[in-house]
């Protein structure tokens, strides 16, 4: 199977490149620029005490807040990740399968590198950008661990950018959206963006971690990978390589 058959990203999308580009251009530098930085501020404070402020609400809120924020949600996320993907290469044509199943483990790889390399090494490790959460600087702030004591809940940080939960659920809607289409497509976008609240809810994260940080991050990586024939020749190297596993364990079948 050639790069051609693979991706109709054959050759570099140059105009979804730039516009990529633009978009990292204009998140980050409206938020670096002096002039339209307090807009940002504004943005940030305005939305964390919206959220902040209907966590005194009834209880039920307060424990569906709680228990999204907890490890195991990161489970049933990532369950719900896996399922979406099955559902894809379950109904595509045998004789695809396993190209859907590469596609579905190159996504795992550039996903986790991205996590690890860029937002643990890079942000977390070497840069280390000292940004306390919301919750550390507005006095009052509503602590849904004050709240829900049974439940161990993420709800203050030192360093919050960039926010590694939207990035990962970001990545996955990007790469859902690429690869997988119609109806189960909207649905993957839809459950990314929700999953970039739970932080956003508990004030652990600002806004501007979001946006500004994790799409940015995303926005330049998925052009780099997704518009040019990076994934393509990645994918085709991870199918052959399936293909050639296949064949030595049918040949082993065969032999006995």
């Amino acid at each position: 199977m050639s790069i051609e058959a693979l991706s109709p990203y054959r050759k570099w999308n140059l105009k979804g490149i730039l516009i990529c580009h633009l978009l990292i251009l204009f998140l980050v530098g409206s938020y670096l620029w002096p002039a339209t930085r307090p807009i940002w501020d504004i943005i940030d404070k305005a939305f964390f005490q919206l959220t902040n402020a209907s966590l005194n609400g009834p209880k039920w809120w307060q424990t569906f807040w709680a228990m999204a924020n907890h490890r195991y949600a990161d489970w049933l996320e990532d369950i719900c990740i896996i399922a979406v993907f099955a559902t894809y290469i379950q109904s595509a044509h045998k004789h695809f399968k396993l190209r859907k199943i590469a596609e579905f483990v190159f996504c795992i790889f550039f996903a986790a590198l991205i996590i690890y390399f860029v937002n643990e090494l890079f942000f977390r490790s070497y840069l280390r950008i000292p940004r306390p959460s919301p919750t550390l600087v507005f006095e009052g702030s509503v602590k849904l661990s004050d709240h829900i004591n049974w439940l161990k809940i993420k709800d203050t940080a030192s360093r919050t950018f960039p926010g590694d939960h939207a990035t990962t659920a970001l990545l996955f809607g990007s790469c859902a959206l690429f690869f997988i289409k119609g109806r189960m497509a909207k649905i993957a976008a839809v459950y990314a963006a929700f999953l970039c609240l739970p932080r956003l809810f508990t004030g652990a994260h600002w806004l501007s971690d979001i946006i500004m940080g994790s799409i940015s991050i995303v926005l330049f990586f998925f052009s780099w990978v997704f518009f040019t024939a990076i994934h393509a020749k990645c994918i085709l190297s991870i199918e052959k390589f399936f293909n050639l596993f296949r064949l030595k364990k049918q040949s082993k079948l065969f032999q006995k």
